[in-house]
């Protein structure tokens, strides 16, 4: 039995420390438990906006007090003290999110380096957290480092679930780069998300891992308990009569829910053709940290009372079916509604609508 109160504590107790575990196996509950057992204010980083979401909800139903952690981005983290100390003119256009990025990385890494800074960041937080750490770049891991120098910092991470190869970019090397981990390493042994719905599935997750870890053959179909495989041909997948299609909606009609992953992330078409072949029986999930979150939010950045209509026009009819939007919209105002089913649903868009025009701010 493991004693995980003690597990916690002495994860936090170490100048550096590294815990790797398993999807499931609870890395965000680790984080929230070991603020527990800290001192003043936690620093908490991750790599996307999804996974800032998904800790910050995490933590606050752990009940932790929101004065003891701080939790953001590493790029945005970074892009702070860029922005609050690098003096000269040229850094890059953020539109160019690689370049931009690798620079204020670049930037940053030497910044936190300077003494004024590093009492800054001394005098803010007591300690560092960082999550999901199979998807730092080098030089990503450069920064991380740097702020290891100036606060004892806790690495949490699974070498196997590295699913980010941002742009090419080298990922850091569990072996060689976080070698001076090596006296203060953790594992999380137990697969608690399928422990309640699925615990055969993750017991064979569990010796899947251990194959892929020793480098062994692996035979999905030894699995049949968990793991249903049925082959088909590249284009079934659009095709309503194959038994690819005819599985799913079975699935569909049993199942209480139902996740598809399709396989190339590049181009959002394909991912919407499959869901109009199931006719819209899904939705379609898009990364919080895509082009379009940054496109949309600086069309919203660069307006003003005089454009914002314009602005709102040109984003809703980007994402939404334009032969449906024509029917409330025209290209210089919301139309005007003669029936009252129809005002009720217009009222609170020119509501919001005239708030942007007033450049309300909710900061």
């Amino acid at each position: 039995m493991v004693d995980y109160s003690q597990l916690y504590k002495n994860f936090v107790s170490q100048p550096k420390s590294l815990l790797i575990a398993p999807a499931g196996y609870g890395k965000t509950h680790t984080i929230a438990e070991s603020l527990r057992y800290t001192e003043g204010a936690q620093l908490v980083l991750t790599h996307t906006h999804a996974g800032v979401a998904s800790l910050k909800e995490k933590i606050k139903k752990s009940g932790i007090a929101s004065n003891k952690y701080h939790i953001e981005t590493i790029d945005s983290f970074a892009q702070k003290y860029v922005n609050a100390f690098y003096c000269e003119d040229n850094i890059p256009e953020q539109k160019n999110s690689k370049e931009y990025f690798n620079f204020i990385i670049q930037k940053a890494t030497s910044l936190v380096k300077i003494k004024p800074i590093k009492d800054v960041i001394q005098l803010t937080y007591t300690g560092l957290f960082v999550d999901e750490y199979q998807d730092c770049t080098v030089n990503r891991h450069q920064f991380i480092m740097a702020l290891s120098d100036i606060l004892p910092i806790y690495i949490l991470g699974d070498p196997l679930q590295g699913i980010f190869d941002f742009n090419g970019e080298e990922l850091v090397n569990w072996d060689t780069d976080l070698k001076n981990f090596a006296n203060a390493r953790f594992e999380l042994t137990e697969p608690w998300r399928w422990k309640n719905t699925s615990p055969q599935l993750g017991d064979e997750l569990t010796e899947i891992r251990s194959k892929l870890e020793n480098e062994k053959d692996i035979d999905l179909n030894q699995y049949e308990s968990g793991i249903e495989i049925l082959q088909i041909a590249e284009n079934d997948i659009y095709s309503w009569n194959e038994k690819y299609n005819e599985r799913i909606r079975t699935l569909l009609d049993s199942e209480r829910s139902l996740l598809i992953i399709y396989p190339v992330s590049q181009n959002i078409n394909a991912r919407k053709k499959l869901v109009k072949t199931f006719q819209n029986r899904f939705y379609l999930v898009e990364a919080m940290d895509g082009n379009d979150f940054y496109n949309f939010s600086k069309i919203i950045d660069d307006s003003d009372s005089t454009s914002i209509y314009n602005k709102i026009h040109e984003i809703i009819y980007n994402i939404f079916n334009k032969s449906e939007l024509n029917k409330w919209f025209n290209d210089n105002n919301l139309k005007n509604k003669r029936q009252e089913t129809d005002k009720i649903i217009i009222a609170p868009i020119k509501d919001n609508l005239n708030k942007l025009n007033q450049q309300v701010s909710f900061i």
